[in-house]
């Protein structure tokens, strides 16, 4: 979702093996892209973007914890969801140093407790652009990345009705959840 500059990112996680798994806390991300719009050097290459860590719901930021909750342990049976967003700006503030711009169409991400990366990738549509530091949410059970639970309906209007197995490839979402 991407409005006044702001952007947000729902990033699904789902269990594919055949045993329950539990994960808590935060997923580390790293985007492999160029920096700025019209690079010099368009190689994609690993970026260095600075990651903060939140709560959530604070300003234009979707998704996360309601004050007062404590960062759940999300256990995940085989095939169930879990989710956290990802927040940021796609403007420019400050000076290139501290504001940088990437352009990224795949996500490194790691679970807390693995170090095993997992590729996500945006089509070329949608694609990550990011502009300074990217906020993560903990990561919580179900799809919303919100908890309490919130309807997809309510961050992405009327059109979304459910999550299917492959992602709803609603803009600013991967077409596929990442996998566990």
């Amino acid at each position: 979702m991407v409005g006044a500059g702001s952007v947000n990112n729902l990033i699904w996680i789902r269990n594919v093996g055949s045993r329950a798994c539990s994960l808590r806390g935060y997923a580390m991300v790293h985007f492999v892209g160029v920096y700025g719009v019209g690079a010099n050097d368009t190689r994609p290459h690993l970026l260095a973007v600075p990651e903060r860590r939140s709560y959530g719901r604070i300003g234009n930021d979707l998704g996360g914890l309601t004050r007062g909750r404590s960062i759940p342990t999300v256990t995940l049976a085989p095939g169930a969801l879990a989710s956290f967003w990802l927040y940021g700006t796609d403007e420019q503030h400050g000076t290139p140093a501290t504001s940088r711009c990437i352009v990224s169409y795949t996500m490194i991400v790691r679970l807390p407790g693995s170090s095993t990366p997992i590729a996500v990738r945006a089509s070329r549509v949608d694609g990550f652009y990011w502009c300074g530091a990217v906020t993560a949410h903990p990561i919580v059970p179900g799809a919303s990345g919100s908890d309490p639970p919130q309807p997809l309906s309510y961050y992405f209007g009327a059109r979304v009705a459910s999550v299917s197995g492959r992602g709803v490839g609603t803009p600013s979402i991967p077409s596929r959840p990442a996998r566990v």
